[in-house]
């Protein structure tokens, strides 16, 4: 072990490095952000009153911003200034985690919209161009299959999401089905049933993005994404 870093006073949700690896930002329960020298294992920074739980994080490619997924908003963090601005806002979306495509021009954002009694309505994938110091809504990638249980489909949300190494299609865990859209028409290329699965599931793309390794109820699984999304473990 580095470094043991101490600090949060709750539960820690999120961890993302810097382009260059010199620093690693922290987030979670007690609604604050961390700034680590990954060298030293010392603090460089802190923001308190994120607004919400940070539930993601995650840098630009080539830039000292870093995307922050906090309670129902998107917030942005130009280093080495550390303070957070509020980019994009709303009162039903809840973001569950971020990824940024290949060439840092898109922002993808899990999550799920919620009826005013705070239960699901629909698990979405957001795609936002990144402009500037601005993130702008592109198109919104939303999944409902065919069967007996598509009720239920509509009240999950999207846990994870990530992008291929060609940038050209977004996978997201939507419960138990992984689905693939194509990053450009947001159309559903595939999808791959599970049998199991929690609402906070988690997934890894292959470097050669052939394939996505998900959490399955704390169990790990590989599926081939190329070309169709089929189990092969």
């Amino acid at each position: 072990m580095l470094h043991r870093l101490h600090g949060h006073s709750a539960r820690i949700f999120a961890v993302g490095f810097s382009p260059d690896g010199t620093l690693l930002a922290s987030g979670g329960e007690n609604r604050s952000l961390w700034f680590w020298d990954t060298a030293t294992g010392r603090e460089t920074g802190r923001i308190d009153q994120a607004g919400g739980w940070v539930r993601s994080l995650v840098f630009l490619p080539g830039r000292k911003t870093l995307v922050a997924g906090v309670g129902f908003t998107l917030k942005l963090c130009d280093l080495p200034g550390q303070t957070l601005r509020l980019v994009r806002g709303s009162e039903n979306f809840v973001v569950e985690s971020l990824a940024v495509s290949p060439d840092g021009q898109t922002v993808a954002v899990a999550g799920g919209t919620l009826h005013p009694d705070r239960s699901m309505e629909e698990g979405q994938v957001r795609l936002y161009d990144v402009g500037g110091n601005s993130l702008k809504l592109r198109r919104t990638l939303t999944f409902v299959a065919e069967g007996p249980n598509l009720a239920d489909r509509r009240r999950w949300a999207c846990s994870d999401v990530a992008f291929t190494p060609d940038g050209q299609q977004v996978i997201g865990v939507v419960m138990t089905a992984i689905v693939t859209w194509d990053a450009t028409t947001g159309e559903v290329r595939d999808y791959f049933e599970r049998s199991m699965a929690s609402s906070s599931d988690q997934l890894a793309i292959s470097p050669n993005g052939r394939s996505a390794a998900t959490l399955q109820m704390q169990m790990p699984s590989i599926v081939d994404i190329i070309p169709s999304l089929a189990p092969v473990h």
